[in-house]
């Protein structure tokens, strides 16, 4: 069996020290092998020179010709995995970048929530963003509270909750989720939202009601019928678990994410707007769930 490819962006940010550490897990538990990529992004910067400008001229922090620097979270994965498991790349450029054109040919892209990128500041790193975007496989983005020493991980007490959308083929975000679950003697729990609009329509004598369309909830408790049939004719033994609840469906899935070892969503729908490159839940999630969250395209 051809071993699972498994890239992985490193900067040396703890975000990405809890995405290398979080890989090298999934590799040792799938038999997998292990690409860490370290781009360096140059930095503009100004420096006094006679030859510039008024004075100046500009310059970069850094480049091809600078020393590889010491990578400690390769060697944490080359004591769990072996040296022939790891492979490395150091090279200066655009991150998000060489980690989409490395999704290629990989089976999962794993990132950190935040990076050593230019938007510093923002809740999610411009590295991830981008990557979850336009990535050619499924990614993980590795969070944790910011008091947890590493990222959790699907378990018997962390189940691995897949957010539906409705759609006819259910196989893609259901055979990236049930690995995950399998490997790691985890229940899947399966989450439909039915978003409950603010004003749904008006009663005879003019009250408010918020009352969902009864067929929409019947589709969408067909939907999780559906689901739960197709893991368990390849699984009938796994342990599956269903939620059908009303609400705004970030909030719902962030709430499971408390306690849940991996979220996974696909990459649009569950309430995005079909143009955007990143749904709007898929975002919300890498920006605020409190475990990894799986980005299925």
């Amino acid at each position: 069996m051809t071993p699972i490819s498994i890239v992985v962006g490193y900067d040396l940010s703890r975000e990405s020290d809890l995405a290398i550490d979080w890989a090298t897990e999934h590799a040792r538990r799938v038999g997998g092998r292990l690409s860490v990529l370290h781009i360096r992004t140059p930095m503009p910067g100004q420096v006094f020179s006679p030859d510039g400008a008024f004075g100046w001229q500009l310059w970069t922090t850094v480049s091809d010709d600078d020393p590889a620097p010491a990578l400690p979270g390769v060697e944490r994965a080359k004591a769990v995995l072996g040296e022939d498991a790891v492979s490395v790349e150091v090279s200066t450029g655009s991150a998000p970048g060489r980690l989409v054109e490395a999704s290629q040919t990989a089976d999962l892209v794993v990132v950190g929530s935040h990076g050593h990128g230019v938007l510093m500041t923002t809740l999610v790193g411009s590295t991830a963003y981008a990557v979850a975007a336009h990535a050619q496989c499924p990614v993980a983005v590795i969070r944790a509270p910011r008091d947890a020493a590493a990222a959790a991980f699907p378990g018997p007490d962390r189940p691995v909750v897949v957010g539906l959308e409705q759609t006819e083929d259910l196989t893609p975000i259901l055979d990236a989720a049930t690995p995950f679950a399998v490997r790691r003697e985890a229940a899947l729990r399966l989450v439909r939202v039915t978003p409950a609009p603010p004003v749904a329509g008006y009663a005879p004598l003019g009250e408010v009601t918020t009352q969902v369309d009864v067929d929409v909830v019947e589709a969408d408790r067909e939907l999780l019928r559906r689901a739960t049939e197709q893991i368990r004719a390849k699984h009938p033994d796994m342990q599956v678990e269903t939620s059908h609840e009303e609400g705004g469906v970030a909030q719902v899935l962030a709430a499971h994410a408390r306690t849940a070892g991996l979220v996974v969503v696909g990459s649009r729908g569950l309430g995005g707007f079909a143009g955007l490159l990143l749904g709007s839940v898929s975002r919300a999630l890498i920006h605020h769930a409190e475990c990894p969250v799986l980005i299925v395209h």
